[in-house]
């Protein structure tokens, strides 16, 4: 039961409705018209939202008058995310997360997954592999949503394996990967996806893996203005680049310094700190062989 007194409904000026496309995939339509039918006439009512279909715009026409539109959707392909395609030709997905896992180095990484059996098994490969990760889906009740959302902002993790549930309306500072492990059921939540990483200043990378069935909704991603890259499976593991050229005596310092990075949480700006701490060990060795 919607205390209306509570909410002050009558006598408030201005009303704002985020994530307004979601009031019909959450099937809240009759709360939501229950409380707007309450609202002044001169109150001022703001909407947002990614996706705005015909059957939410004929929902709006009824309390939306002499309205202003700002159309933004000539800006909602991020230029400083690169998006790649992983071609699984019907293979083990979970296999070649494993090798394509080999060659990220992520700050804070989203896997997304559409079905719970996916979760289960993306969360027993890294589990393998002593990785601490994270899990949101909605099978997750409030208390234990708000809490893992909580350690995921204290940088417990590298990786949080998702449904859908955090594609949009969630606020995860520092993502700098995102992975789908398959197309989203609903095209436009790729764009939800990929828009996690990215944000402000930042680069980020998104990988989704598709096969043949998958051509059809790569086409309408691209129409839309998505600009894929084909993924080598063949590429390096990042530790091989860094220690390449390297003499033996200094590749052991040099594991000691890309371990510590791999093995905890890490920050913002910490390939940096990498780099400065890798060219410190070559300048050590490099005074050792110039003093034999």
């Amino acid at each position: 039961m919607i205390d209306e007194q509570a909410l002050a409904l009558t006598t408030s000026k201005m009303v704002v409705l985020d994530e307004v496309d979601m009031v019909f995939d959450l099937d809240f339509v009759n709360e939501v018209d229950f409380l707007l039918s309450k609202l002044a006439s001169n109150t001022q009512f703001m909407v947002f939202s990614a996706t705005i279909n015909n059957e939410l715009q004929n929902f709006l026409k009824k309390y939306l008058k002499n309205t202003t539109i700002f159309d933004l959707s000539d800006y909602k392909i991020q230029t400083n995310i690169e998006h790649f395609l992983v071609k699984t030709r019907y293979r083990n997905r979970i296999e070649i997360l494993k090798n394509l896992l080999t060659t990220v180095d992520p700050f804070l990484c989203l896997i997304f997954v559409n079905k719970k059996e996916d979760m289960d098994q993306v969360l027993d490969l890294l589990q393998e592999q002593n990785i601490k990760v994270g899990q949101i889906h909605s099978s997750l009740k409030s208390r234990e949503r708000i809490k893992m959302l909580k350690r995921i902002n204290n940088l417990e993790f590298k990786f949080v394996v998702c449904s859908d549930i955090a594609s949009r309306g969630i606020d995860l500072p520092g993502v700098s990967h995102i992975i789908s492990l398959n197309l989203p059921y609903d095209l436009t939540y790729y764009f939800h996806r990929a828009g996690r990483t990215g944000r402000g200043k930042y680069h980020g990378y998104s990988y989704l893996f598709y096969d043949s069935s998958d051509e059809e909704g790569i086409a309408y991603l691209t129409k839309k203005g998505i600009n894929f890259t084909l993924w080598n499976e063949k590429v390096k593991k990042p530790t091989k680049k860094v220690i390449k050229n390297i003499p033996q005596a200094s590749v052991n310092d040099l594991q000691k310094v890309i371990s510590k990075f791999h093995s905890q949480p890490i920050k913002p700006g910490y390939k940096k700190q990498r780099k400065e701490e890798v060219k410190k060990v070559i300048q050590k060795y490099r005074k050792k062989s110039f003093k034999k």
